[in-house]
């Protein structure tokens, strides 16, 4: 190859020099020569430069760089390097997919209609989804104050890709939404994916985690793009009472601020509990509710979310177009679920309350177990499927926050708990309620002698 083109090389010398020793205006053939080489070089550069080029690391966008999940964070930066103490059995209070607890797993009729579908409906569903899937939900949510049609209903992939996709509906980079704190933290992380700014309004811990609505207040006069709420609440369990929600509406609507509210756990509450929608007390103003079929169907691995929009249709009309073009680039949810949804809505409804109600006994006997244990104080719960553990780091003589408690709780007695750093308040660990009662008698043990050993008052007899 390098022979060829110094040949070339030559061949072009000798005939630009009988060239200009001819009978042609020299000058014009130099300048032509120069500008014939000067193309030659640069050509013979480009090769050398393309042929010597070596692979290096491909590097990850910035976005990505500086997004995380901080709770698989947790799990696989600091659980990873805790040696537990190896002659306690592992109690595992992190996962909070019920299917992997006995007694937490799909019915067996939602099993058998959800199998009815494969082989039937294995084609993707058009972008805007199954249409009597859609307009089931949009029955289903309609209220007295707003009837909804299939068009204020837009599928998604679990209600995770319900919140993303009203996340890109309403906000650019830059953007400021307004989130609980505490809170579960996957809005914060695609908000930092996408370039969107924080900012954080607080719960009451000692009125059933209701929002002090006078730093919602103050916060709602700088005008975020959104204001995330979350009932009934995970990590915290806590179910908002029908009065509560109004005063949050006439908030939201007197700053003129859009309500997106995450409502998954919408039918997991404990008997004699109400779940009271923002959507459906919600009179005109913009409420967009995101839901899914996962926790009520005890089947997240099934991925069907929704997002509906309640309000004046002039005023969601330019949200629901953005909808629509999120739905038209995300993929569709499985088609499996979407063409039984009906079915699967009221199995699972069906099999549902006996279910809540052996959650209500398990942080019933959780609570007893816990009752006379320094520093620790089992939050009132009544819904979802998590309890908190409130720390009073006063009464600790070397623990000063939630990740040093579960750290040490998980290296001293092997019980694996999640920090509620994690979800923006260092006052609590958060436990999922889904295990059995001999779990939790064995828990319940374990956690007293673990703070006997790190409580300032040692003559403390628990």
């Amino acid at each position: 190859m390098r022979d060829t083109r110094i040949l070339r090389f030559v061949s072009l010398i000798i005939i630009l020099f009988v060239v200009a020793n001819s009978n042609l205006v020299y000058f014009r053939i130099i300048s032509i020569s120069v500008i014939i080489l000067r193309i030659y070089f640069s050509l013979l550069l480009m090769e050398l430069q393309f042929s010597s080029k070596t692979w290096e690391k491909i590097p990850a966008s910035d976005s990505i760089k500086r997004t995380q999940n901080p709770i698989r964070n947790w799990i696989e930066s600091h659980i990873s390097m805790v040696r537990p103490n190896p002659s306690k059995q592992l109690l595992v209070f992190t996962v909070g997919d019920p299917v992997v607890y006995p007694g937490f797993e799909p019915s067996s009729r939602c099993l058998q209609t959800f199998s009815e579908s494969i082989d039937t409906v294995d084609q993707q569903t058009e972008s805007d989804s199954n249409l009597q899937a859609r307009q089931y939900l949009a029955n289903l949510y309609s209220s007295e104050h707003s009837m909804l049609t299939e068009d204020d209903v837009f599928l998604q992939s679990g209600c995770s890709g319900a919140l993303l996709a009203a996340n890109l509906a309403l906000a650019d980079a830059g953007d400021t939404v307004l989130v609980p704190k505490p809170g579960f933290p996957l809005m914060v992380a695609v908000c930092e994916e996408r370039g969107i700014n924080i900012e954080t309004y607080n719960l009451n811990p000692e009125k059933n985690w209701e929002i002090d609505l006078e730093d919602l207040e103050e916060k709602l006069k700088r005008s975020p793009k959104f204001l995330l709420v979350n009932n009934p609440s995970n990590p915290l369990g806590a179910v908002w009472i029908a009065d509560h929600i109004t005063e949050v509406l006439k908030l939201a609507n007197k700053f003129k601020v859009p309500i997106l509210a995450d409502e998954v756990y919408e039918k997991m509450v404990f008997p004699n509990e109400i779940v009271n929608s923002f959507g459906k007390l919600s009179k005109g103003q913009p409420v967009i509710v995101a839901s899914g079929y996962a926790k009520m169907g005890l089947a997240p691995g099934w991925r069907l979310g929704w997002v509906v929009c309640y309000g004046n249709p002039k005023l969601v009309a330019p949200l629901k177009r953005a909808l629509g073009k999120v739905s038209k680039f995300t993929s569709c949810p499985t088609s499996l679920v979407q063409t039984k949804l009906p079915e699967l809505f009221s199995e699972a409804l069906a099999e549902l309350q006996p279910r809540m109600e052996d959650i209500e006994k398990r942080v019933s006997l959780l609570t007893e177990e816990l009752r006379d244990c320094p520093g620790i104080k089992v939050m009132s719960s009544k819904g979802a499927m998590y309890a908190v553990l409130r720390l009073d780091f006063k009464q600790f003589r070397d623990i000063t926050s939630s990740s040093q408690f579960a750290l040490k709780l998980l290296e001293e007695e092997h019980i694996n708990t999640l920090p509620g750093s994690l979800f923006g308040d260092d006052s609590f660990i958060r436990i999922v309620s889904l295990a059995d009662a001999e779990y939790y008698k064995d828990f319940g043990m374990r956690i007293k002698e673990f703070a006997r050993r790190h409580i300032h008052v040692a003559e403390y007899h628990i």
